[in-house]
């Protein structure tokens, strides 16, 4: 039987591990999921475990919404976007394994970028979790292959769209053709800190955060022919150091399995608490 983990959080900045099973773990899986970051999720008749710490598991007889239309979704969302998102790394009521890779290690563990390769971080069943403080160094951008992708202005979808010979651009998903499309970021960049480097990936709204523009204003400013301003967007935010919450998942490459790191959130750095 197929099986997904996930990590839910809320406004008391704590966390919890969710067990899909089954066709819930099959339609709830990473792409879709990655499309909204930031999704509200209400599970009902969830199993409660509480073997080494409180875990949920939604099975058969459980029911799951996704981004459910109530005014709590929508709060939930605001704070995510406005605090949850840049606050403290949730404490988990969940059991962890700690960063010894495979076990699907604890969102709340701190370790540096070393830690992913020598503890095989992100090899196992389930994705690794680990917390780095780092600096970026390096923007993988490229004018002519530039760091974003045209996607769906449906809301919540975010697929990828193709451009016909009208100018239309076809949502396969939606089934649907849009006159305008959306930017969304899919961002590389390496970060460092003492142990050494790490390539990691910025989805859309960590990638805002740290370059401090969408990606439909990134756009116009190369669609405009402005390679000065579009050059220093990438400059003023170079060199700047934040806590990085990763998620670490192997991925088949040419060269066989690599473990990928993905920002899932970005915090900047409290230097006076980071001193005690």
């Amino acid at each position: 039987m197929v099986k997904r983990s996930i990590t839910l959080t809320d406004k008391s900045v704590t966390s919890v591990e969710v067990t899909f099973w089954g066709e819930s773990a099959e339609k709830y899986n990473e792409d879709v999921l990655q499309r909204d970051p930031c999704c509200v999720m209400a599970i009902k008749s969830a199993r409660v475990g509480e073997y080494g710490g409180r875990t949920l598991s939604a099975g058969y007889g459980s029911q799951i919404f996704f981004n459910p239309d109530r005014d709590e979704t929508r709060q939930l969302h605001s704070w995510w976007l406005h605090n949850g998102g840049s606050a403290a790394i949730p404490d988990s009521i969940s059991r962890g394994k700690g960063l010894n890779g495979g076990g699907g290690s604890r969102a709340d563990e701190r370790g540096n970028f070393n830690d992913i390769k020598d503890k095989n971080l992100g090899m196992g069943d389930k994705p690794d979790w680990i917390n780095v403080r780092g600096t970026v160094t390096f923007f993988k951008q490229d004018r002519d292959k530039p760091p974003w992708y045209d996607a769906c202005p449906t809301e919540n979808c975010n697929k990828k769209v193709t451009q016909d010979d009208t100018g239309q651009y076809i949502c396969e998903k939606c089934s649907k053709s849009f006159p305008n499309c959306q930017r969304r970021y899919i961002l590389s960049l390496l970060a460092c800190d003492e142990s050494g480097s790490h390539w990691l990936t910025a989805f859309n709204d960590q990638a805002e955060k740290m370059l401090g523009k969408t990606a439909t204003e990134l756009c116009d400013l190369k669609d405009q022919g402005h390679p000065t301003g579009y050059d220093a967007v990438f400059a003023q935010a170079n060199f700047k150091s934040y806590i990085f919450k990763l998620k670490i998942k192997a991925e088949q490459s040419q060269d066989g399995q690599r473990a990928r790191a993905h920002i899932m959130a970005i915090q900047p750095i409290d230097y006076a608490k980071e001193s005690q």
